[in-house]
């Protein structure tokens, strides 16, 4: 199949040669593929240096070792390293520094995820890059102190070609001030997860433009092989799946069909085992562009919306895209049309209906809405077809990001997730409670129904 040409990235992965190029730079945590025993440390050094490693532990004493992985960008001297770290316990907190011959940083806290659900905050934003109005999400991002981040793709805009040019220049330096803004802000302790976006898409960046991504982010590494941008994980009553959808765009091409379809295969059957699973009351997906959204810029993707099916077979309680640089989410919607009206401030107790959100205002430009509840969508061959939108539910046009609170509840009573809208200077302007009651749950078809990998 096609997506087996995408590579992991330009792994040069020489042993260091050299000794003294400045201290660790930008540590950042993710996770492996279950966060609550595995998880990653990766950061960035100026140049080479020897013997990169993370010391981990319990405590300041440390007592375990890990030697770090090394990879480089063609043409560009900063050296990115990472370790895995492996057989944690859950729900603990734990201690780790990075260094290397002749540099050291300080010891952090990490926390993994708990063995049973509990209440936490979780964020997610998209499209950010390092403007003014980034740093003042940051801000936000930092005094919420999340459990940990979702990321909806376009992080730092280094190719500003995005896809679509022919031909672009990647600012190597731009990764480096978005990767450094993240880590001072959340990234050191608390683990930041992107899916891709069209600029994560970069000239002479490999067959698919991924590979400088791929070589300074660490995802969880179990999505579809062959296409390492896919991941799925669990925090709590909480699983995050993540999708590439440059895919299956039928706006931004470049990439388009790259998976040969597989990628289809494997979201059906990880949504499938996800809500087959007794642990998992919510399903959060996260992709770059839109399935439902009214800016005038982009507007919605008619290829992401070939996965809207199986959210509503699955039971999917949100997805959140970016692209377009603003806010808006819908009503809960099921079969392409909302199922009820639930307004700002409103909760929504019933298992059908996938709510979607447009949250691409994490610090690029704003781009306009439609002066009407009016939408466009892009269809196979790059035409963009007017449609009304009754599915659209709150609009805001500035920067923000999304705060999450998830509540598990207890003694077999519902479970909560709560969805707060987040101005950049920190007010919250839409909210929505999403009530899942757990005798109501949605049941997974029989694994007979589901297609063959």
């Amino acid at each position: 199949m096609l997506y087996g040409a995408v590579s992991a990235g330009p792994v040069l992965w020489t042993r260091p040669a050299a000794a003294g190029s400045g201290p660790p730079r930008a540590p950042r945590i993710g996770w492996g593929a279950d966060p609550r025993t595995t998880l990653t440390v990766s950061w960035s050094t100026d140049g080479p240096v020897r013997n990169p490693v993370v010391d981990f532990g319990v405590d300041d004493g440390f007592g375990r070792l890990f030697a770090a992985e090394t990879r480089t960008v063609p043409g560009w001297p900063v050296h990115y390293h990472r370790v895995t770290v492996d057989g944690l316990e859950p729900g603990r907190a734990y201690r780790y520094r990075i260094r290397h011959d002749g540099g050291a940083g300080p010891a952090r806290t990490v926390r993994t995820a708990p063995a049973t659900p509990e209440p936490f905050t979780f964020a997610a934003y998209g499209d950010q890059g390092t403007t003014a109005g980034a740093e003042q999400i940051i801000g936000v991002l930092a005094d919420a102190a999340p459990a940990f981040t979702f990321c909806l793709g376009d992080l730092c805009y280094a190719d500003m070609s995005g896809g679509v040019a022919p031909a672009g220049r990647v600012d190597h330096a731009g990764w480096d001030r978005w990767l450094s803004m993240v880590s001072q802000a959340t990234a050191s302790t608390a683990a930041v997860l992107p899916a891709v976006g069209n600029h994560e898409i970069e000239t002479g960046m490999g067959a698919w433009g991924y590979d400088g991504f791929l070589s300074r982010v660490v995802l969880p590494g179990n999505g579809l092989g062959g296409l390492p941008t896919t991941w799925s994980a669990r925090w709590g009553n909480v699983a995050l799946v993540a999708a590439d959808a440059n895919d299956v765009s039928t706006e931004i091409v470049r990439n388009n069909g790259m998976s040969g379809g597989a990628q289809d295969v494997w979201l059906e059957r990880t949504l499938a085992g996800l809500r087959a699973d007794a642990d998992v009351d919510w399903i959060v997906v996260g992709f770059h562009h839109c399935v439902y959204c009214t800016n005038t810029l982009h507007g919605s993707d008619g290829g992401v919306r070939r996965w809207a099916a199986l959210f509503d077979r699955y039971g999917v309680d949100l997805v959140i895209n970016g692209h377009n640089h603003c806010y808006e989410r819908t009503h809960p919607v099921r079969a392409g049309s909302p199922v009820a009206e639930v307004r700002s401030g409103g909760t929504w107790g019933s298992a059908g209906g996938v709510t979607y959100l447009c949250a691409g205002g994490g610090g690029g430009q704003t781009f306009p809405m439609s002066l009407a509840p009016m939408s466009t969508v892009t269809v196979e061959g790059g035409a963009r077809l007017p449609e009304r939108a009754p599915w659209s539910a709150f609009r805001y046009n500035d920067h923000s990001l999304l705060l999450i609170d998830v509540d598990p509840g207890g003694g077999g009573g519902p479970t909560t997730l709560t969805v707060r809208a987040v101005s950049a200077a920190g007010a919250e302007f839409d909210r929505l409670t999403l009530l899942r009651r757990r005798a109501a749950a949605v049941a997974a078809p029989a694994a007979a129904e589901l297609p063959a990998a």
